[in-house]
């Protein structure tokens, strides 16, 4: 486990479980994991997505908050692992291989905590230092904090590879942090860059209220908001991280001592469960707290809708270019009115509508009976389809 000094634990929870085929704790805690990975998978993966279309989002705490959502997404596949062997009555897996299967997971993980950190010195350095912050080279800052997290994430890696090989013949159940064996320096540096993080985020916060009683431009403004959204993510996303630490670090040795071994493990299980709820937390975050954020993905859903729409036999999406109108396929049928868009477009008599693209834009065109096109919705030229409606 992450946080034991002996590998007693691991070997006791073998004895105890491995001829229990299946193993309905193990079972029970796999699936309640898997579901909330299932989410993190889906909410980090939008916000990267959004990341990158939206060009309103392409500032540097933008980059930094989807490269947060990058490591959180690569650390929670290792939960179907776990759920593999519990479904499949196997339960336990080798440590060396174990490692082999996790290793973008552990990367993800040990990647968590610098990122966030990298977050709140941009931000300070956002209020303390905003001309340099304006003018830096956008790649080459972002590249170095970049740089900074894979050189820890790889160093853990390392470490971990390097205790599998020297433990052969131990046997995990897949259960993320069984994958964290017997290493006090890397679990002291991730509980310092948490305490760090934490650090600069206060730092921060007395700057821009210092700076709130004696400036309000609209560049304060948007700190303010900004800091606001990445206070409540470092609340619930690195406060799930610290309490695991807390329990890790103070609680479980005294369990260990105890020999209450099996209890300690279901102690890191009962901590793991707000852990990850707290690792899906920033994009529902970011969504509640910044209309720019909330705006990104209400146009993504907005566009899915779309393209579902036009996969529908029960009606047509028409987009307008600013607005966009569900056009039924009964209404067409029978000659009703609808909204027309950019043009007036009267005569609907026997039309139907079709869509074509020209690789950058769709296009909607009424038809009449005799295929001549008598109007268009959204972008560029009317143009003649014979014997094409769809309908």
């Amino acid at each position: 486990m992450d946080f034991s000094e002996e590998n007693s634990l691991q070997y006791a929870l073998y004895l105890q479980y491995k001829d229990e085929k299946p193993c309905w704790h193990f079972i029970e805690i796999a699936l309640i994991l898997s579901s909330i990975a299932f989410f993190g998978m889906v909410f980090n993966s939008t916000l990267i997505y959004v990341t990158i279309k939206a060009k309103n989002l392409h500032g540097t705490a933008n980059y930094l908050l989807a490269l947060n959502a990058m490591f959180e997404l690569m650390h929670q596949y290792v939960y179907f692992t776990f759920l593999y062997l519990s479904l499949t009555g196997q339960n336990f897996i080798d440590y060396k291989l174990a490692v082999k299967i996790g290793i973008f997971s552990i990367v993800g993980y040990n990647g968590v905590f610098p990122s966030m950190l990298c977050t709140g010195i941009d931000r300070l350095i956002c209020v303390t230092l905003p001309i340099f912050h304006k003018k830096v080279n956008k790649l080459a800052y972002l590249s170095g904090m970049l740089v900074a997290c894979a050189a820890f994430s790889v160093y853990s890696v390392i470490i971990i590879i390097i205790a599998a090989e020297a433990m052969p013949n131990l046997k995990i159940t897949g259960f993320k942090f069984d994958l964290y064996q017997s290493d006090r320096t890397r679990k002291a540096l991730n509980f310092l860059l948490i305490i760090s993080t934490i650090f600069v985020y206060v730092v921060t916060g007395i700057m821009i209220r210092k700076r709130k009683t004696t400036n309000t431009t609209i560049s304060d403004k948007i700190n303010r908001k900004i800091f606001f959204s990445l206070c409540l993510i470092v609340s619930v996303n690195i406060g799930g991280y610290f309490l695991m630490y807390i329990y890790g670090l103070f609680i479980m040795p005294s369990l260990v001592k105890q020999n209450s071994l099996i209890l300690a493990w279901f102690g890191v299980v009962l901590f793991a469960i707000p852990l990850n709820i707290s690792s899906i937390s920033i994009a529902p975050i970011l969504f509640v707290t910044s209309s720019e954020y909330r705006m990104a993905f209400q146009s993504e859903w907005k566009r899915l809708r779309t393209l579902r729409g036009l996969r529908s036999s029960n009606g047509i999406f028409v987009n307008s270019g600013w607005s966009e109108f569900r056009v039924p396929i009964s209404e067409i049928l029978s000659k009703k009115a609808l909204h027309s868009v950019s043009m007036t477009i009267q005569q609907w008599d026997n039309s139907a509508v079709a869509q074509f693209s020209n690789g950058f834009f769709r296009h909607y065109i009424v038809f009449l009976h005799d295929n001549s096109a008598v109007g268009q919705f959204g972008i560029g030229t009317i143009r003649q389809w014979h014997n094409s409606a769809l309908g």
